[in-house]
């Protein structure tokens, strides 16, 4: 069903595999009239050369993470004082769907969009990577390789305190493997001139890498909440990573007026519960990234009052739907029917099966 715009998105925790409907089920989508769209637009079809640490990595054991939506900090309210307020759905009246569908003006757009950074135009690419992974990163990665180190192996007595230069190196090292692929890491550190490579061999030992490899760390695991318990993150292990890029991506980047979330399958073979194994798909093992299953109608009332406008597709089962949406008549191909409350518009189609 198509689903024009939408409150509260507190409503979606995480969710469970057995919440999840087959791909081949009715879908549904939830759309507001609006410039900013999000769609369930599937690419599948990642690139299956991509870098994939886990296969040189065979003891990675990240953990997982709450799938929580994170709340919003409030910074499209100068977007939101722009729609007159005759426009915002009123809560007293969610449940009266319409079957008057009316135009809804949606303001103009005028924010600065695009990169924001004060870098040469003769900048490095490197330049570009450490705006998103600044000093302080690799500083707390070495801090807590270290202490990693210190926790599990106090009588390794191969290991040396890492620095923040080699975690820099060692960071480079595996960038540079994702690129040139080879079936073991053992082997760029080959003296056969067709394998080896001498770029790698002249900034770290295969040793020492192999040192960093068993010891690197992101958070210190003494600290984790644990399972079953509340607070517990299933992405523990790699959060102050996550947390840094959700702010440095933000602050040097402006999206445009038009985003799309699209669903797709991160490429990923290590050891993690929330990857998932489709055999149907191009790339059969990895971390789903949905969409369709946290579009709702709550979810887009919460971006209506933040100023922005979105559609796309949502489950029939979700809550806050009129009837005649969850609960079709009969229809002949091609038909439809659309209900209106305020700015949202639920749309259901009849295909082959109902698409909502």
């Amino acid at each position: 069903m198509d689903i024009f715009l939408s409150s509260q998105s507190s409503q979606f925790s995480g969710f469970e595999l057995s919440d999840l409907e087959d791909e081949s089920e009715s879908p549904g989508s939830v759309s507001p009239p609006s410039s900013v769209r999000t769609s369930d637009l599937s690419f599948d079809e990642e690139s299956d050369g991509a870098s994939d640490l886990s296969d040189r990595n065979p003891d990675s054991d990240i953990e997982e993470d709450n799938d929580e939506l994170p709340d919003s900090d409030g910074e499209f309210d100068s977007q939101l004082s722009e729609i007159p307020s005759s426009q915002l759905t009123s809560t007293s009246d969610e449940d009266f769907w319409s079957e008057q569908l009316e135009d809804i003006d949606i303001p103009d757009f005028s924010e600065m969009t695009g990169p924001v950074h004060m870098l040469p135009l003769n900048a490095q690419a490197v330049d570009f990577f450490q705006l998103f992974f600044e000093e302080r990163f690799f500083q707390h990665l070495a801090e807590q390789t270290n202490l990693y180190a210190q926790q599990t192996s106090e009588n390794d007595q191969h290991w040396e305190e890492v620095t923040t230069a080699e975690i820099k190196a060692f960071i480079g090292i595996n960038i540079l493997m994702g690129v040139m692929q080879l079936s073991s890491y053992r082997l760029y550190w080959s003296s056969d001139p067709f394998l080896g490579n001498t770029g790698i061999r002249s900034v770290m030992t295969e040793n020492r890498f192999s040192k960093l490899y068993q010891y690197i760390h992101v958070n210190n695991n003494q600290t984790a909440v644990p399972r079953d318990s509340e607070g517990f993150d299933k992405l523990h292990k790699v959060r102050p990573m996550i947390n840094m890029v959700e702010h440095t991506f933000k602050d040097h980047y402006k999206p445009k007026q038009n985003q799309t979330v699209d669903e797709a399958m991160v490429k990923y073979k290590g050891r993690f519960s929330i990857k998932q194994y489709m055999p149907g798909k191009p790339i059969k093992r990895g971390m789903k990234v949905w969409m369709r299953y946290f579009t709702s109608v709550p979810l887009l009332r919460c971006l209506e009052r933040n100023g922005i406008y979105g559609c796309g597709t949502i489950k029939c089962t979700s809550i806050g739907l009129p009837d005649d949406v969850t609960d079709p008549p009969r229809m002949a191909r091609g038909e439809s029917i659309a209900r209106q409350n305020g700015n949202l518009v639920a749309t259901v189609w009849q295909d082959k099966k109902k698409v909502s």
